[in-house]
């Protein structure tokens, strides 16, 4: 037994994404230094793939599978779960889950620290009011990255001492003892990725935020001038038909490979050279962190988190707006560098991004 206070891990749903990611990591480090930790998810979807395969046996899981926030009695299983478990602390991730969380607490004592990984631009009007109406309910906000706090301070009307960040991390031990086990050239083997090919890898959901059409489109044109060039999408999501469809009219899948959501992200990253993004928003990417723990040079978009990791030129690369020839030429300029030392570059910056770290400010929130 521990005298350590109860933590609950509290958000939306377990499904492959960099908050799930993260999770695992803290219920494990959190368990290892002595708390009594739960992890609560309020959706399921059967259908899609998920991570509680990742979660440790020795952690209680409670899953409430709410069919909406208007579900009665989905509030009612999750006001039980808490009153049964009594939990000291609560970290809670993504809107959902900091609402309802932050509701109970009304009515349950305990403190609340709710985690914005975004800069959530295209958050509705009621959502807004909600967050600004409960945000006194949060003992703290703890945004992912400078520019993820500078927005949620403007955007919920909070005190900029209520919001404090706390970056992201990876289990970059992990990685790098994976690393010993296999190669690049024996996971491209694996992969059945020629030698001499230049792989880029995309590992993102597949959501409307992610603004995958415009990476296919840039690299269908890039691929046109550059044939020895491969991009492996790695992720599932409500838009994988439209965008496997959209491939295939362009007659792409030769050169453009949609895997959907794989347990063996690390092998593809091995076997990567670039991992590249266009997406509208990213908060501090656990994708962008594992890519570049890899030593994989990153192209992207320049979102919440992009100037806190990509030096441009000399880790990796931003692409300028998003139009297609700005991802294009953020492509060219990629291919023409030095690899290697974007590559050493890029695990000079993984290091500062550990998950132990992380956790460490988490528990000193404690």
């Amino acid at each position: 037994m521990t005298n350590k206070p109860k933590i609950i891990i509290s958000v939306n749903d377990f499904l492959v994404g960099g908050a799930q990611k993260l999770i695992v990591d803290q219920l494990e480090y959190f368990y290892k230094n002595g708390y009594d930790v739960s992890l609560v998810t309020l959706m399921d979807f059967n259908e899609r793939a998920n991570l509680y395969h990742l979660v440790p046996s020795y952690i209680k899981v409670y899953r409430i599978n709410i069919k909406s926030s208007y579900d009665i009695f989905g509030w009612v299983r999750l006001f039980r779960v808490f009153k049964k478990v009594r939990p000291d602390v609560v970290f809670s991730h993504l809107f959902l889950s900091n609402m309802m969380v932050r509701i109970i607490s009304f009515f349950l004592s305990f403190r609340v620290f709710t985690v914005e990984q975004n800069t959530y631009t295209n958050k509705d009007r009621k959502s807004i009011f909600i967050d600004r109406l409960l945000s006194g309910r949060s003992e703290k906000i703890i945004a992912v990255s400078d520019e993820v706090r500078d927005f949620t301070i403007i955007q919920q009307r909070i005190k900029p001492n209520k919001c404090i960040v706390v970056p992201n991390g990876v289990d970059v031990k992990a990685i790098e003892k994976f690393k010993k086990t296999i190669s690049k050239k024996e996971s491209r083997i694996k992969k059945n990725i020629d030698k001499n090919t230049k792989v880029f890898i995309s590992v993102a959901r597949l959501t409307p935020q992610k603004n995958l059409d415009l990476l296919i489109e840039s690299f269908i044109d890039f691929h046109s001038k550059n044939l020895n060039t491969i991009l492996i999408m790695l992720g599932g999501g409500g838009e994988y038909e439209k965008l496997k469809t959209k491939i295939g009219r362009e007659n792409a899948e030769g050169y453009i490979k949609m895997m959907g959501n794989v347990s063996d992200v690390y092998i593809y990253c091995r076997s990567a050279d670039f991992l590249i993004s266009t997406s509208y928003i990213e908060g501090l990417s656990i994708a962008f962190l594992e890519a570049l723990s890899f030593g994989l040079p990153i192209i992207s978009t320049k979102t919440g988190g992009t100037g806190v990791l990509i030096k441009d030129g000399v880790n990796g690369f931003i692409i300028s707006d998003f139009k297609k020839d700005s991802v294009i030429e953020a492509i060219d300029r990629a291919m023409l560098a030095n690899y290697d030392n974007l590559s050493k570059e890029a695990l000079v910056v993984s290091k500062d991004f550990s998950v132990d770290e992380t956790s460490k400010k988490y528990e000193a929130l404690i």
